[in-house]
């Protein structure tokens, strides 16, 4: 059994929701070409990885400072003095080192990941 009951498997088609939100209701003859689908998957692949890249790299930045760094007499440093540290040594800035990497990573992650989805999804529908 669900926890979060039927509600949740009753929501629209995204695909619906996308040919109807571009203009296309229902309309099978304006139906958006396989270039333009690719293309919008695409896009949201590359949005979705930038905003996991942007969430997600301070965080990782203080993660890592905090596996390299060991005062071996004063033993590991905290969460929070590793933050306070970080923004001494480099201010705002240096919880974004690394991004440029980790960004075209994930970007290009996101789109491969839904582009390949969206394509296998299509060629396992049967058609009527």
């Amino acid at each position: 059994m669900l926890p979060f009951g039927k509600d949740l498997l009753a929501l629209p088609n995204l695909t619906s929701f996308g040919y109807t939100s571009l203009g296309y209701r229902d309309d099978l003859e304006k139906k958006p070409s396989h270039m333009e689908m690719v293309t919008v998957q695409a896009t949201a692949g590359m949005v979705a990885g930038t905003c996991s890249s942007v969430i997600t790299n301070p965080i990782d930045t203080i993660k890592t400072r905090l596996q390299v760094i060991d005062d071996f007499y004063v033993g590991r440093p905290s969460v929070m003095k590793t933050i306070n540290t970080l923004l001494q040594e480099d201010g705002w800035w240096g919880f974004y080192r690394g991004f440029g990497p980790r960004f075209l990573n994930m970007s290009l992650y996101g789109t491969t990941m839904i582009v390949t989805y969206e394509l296998i999804k299509r060629l396992s529908v049967k058609q009527a």
